[in-house]
């Protein structure tokens, strides 16, 4: 099986996405002449819009639906990014799917699955079915504490995602909690550190943009990289692993 590497984090063996489709398609509308492939429009994501003449691309055209090929098998202990093109939380995915999913986890014991959402209301939505699965990372990502404007992302307010996620670590046992802080936005020292702390994260992923030239138009607003290590530094004084991705200096 020819190995596919995710480019967000080294920890991760392989990665698959088994939802095809996208939000524009399922949502039937074209939005600002764009074809945004989730519900969180993200200004910096390079894969913000359908590549007609990428044939790869294909998989992601039309309404949101269970590409059962992409429910591989993996040797015993790999560790999975699963749902690496999109946002696995959006809530116009068909249950139907999100059982499939969660049907494939399960009959896989002894593999580890990532999940990652900027909406993880999704978690509480699904605590049932997800309480059975001990062999998933809960991956949120929140790139700062403070409000973010609806140009450079329509995903759920920063504050809502910690929300979310405390319900989440009070509702399952020690659940595995990745807080990915990425693309790292200005932030507020003290009182993110403390919301991050607050969710006892099994590990922590911090970085700038990978992608800065390809959104001319939206500037993000990101810190010094001073305090970002700086912040590094602390969650690492309290015990917590944090992946270092790209960091770099703030454009100006």
């Amino acid at each position: 099986m020819e190995k596919k590497k995710s480019l967000m984090y080294g920890f991760v063996d392989e990665c698959t996405s088994p939802v095809g489709g996208n939000y524009a398609d399922s949502i039937g509308e074209v939005i600002v002449g764009r074809r945004p492939l989730c519900i969180n429009d993200c200004a910096y994501c390079w894969a913000t819009e359908i590549k007609e003449n990428h044939p790869e691309w294909q998989k992601y055209r039309g309404h949101y639906r269970l590409e059962a090929s992409a429910l591989k098998e993996y040797p015993d202990e790999a560790f999975v990014f699963l749902q690496d093109m999109g946002d696995i939380g959006d809530p116009l995915i068909p249950i139907e799917v999100i059982k499939s999913i969660f049907g494939y986890i399960a009959s896989h014991p002894k593999v580890t699955y990532l999940l990652l959402t900027k909406c993880p209301e999704f978690y509480l939505r699904h605590v049932e079915d997800l309480k059975r699965l001990p062999n998933i990372i809960y991956g949120v990502t929140i790139e700062t504490n403070r409000f973010i404007t609806s140009k450079i992302s329509k995903a759920p307010p920063p504050s809502w995602r910690f929300s979310a996620m405390k319900r989440l670590r009070h509702m399952t046992r020690d659940p595995r909690i990745l807080v990915s802080v990425e693309p790292v936005m200005e932030f507020d020292m003290d009182s993110f550190e403390a919301s991050i702390v607050e969710l006892k994260p099994w590990k922590v992923a911090c970085g700038f943009d990978n992608h800065p030239g390809n959104h001319p138009d939206v500037k993000l607003p990101e810190p010094k990289l001073e305090k970002v290590l700086e912040l590094i530094r602390r969650l690492e004084a309290r015990g917590i692993d944090v992946h270092r991705k790209t960091l770099r200096e703030a454009k100006e």
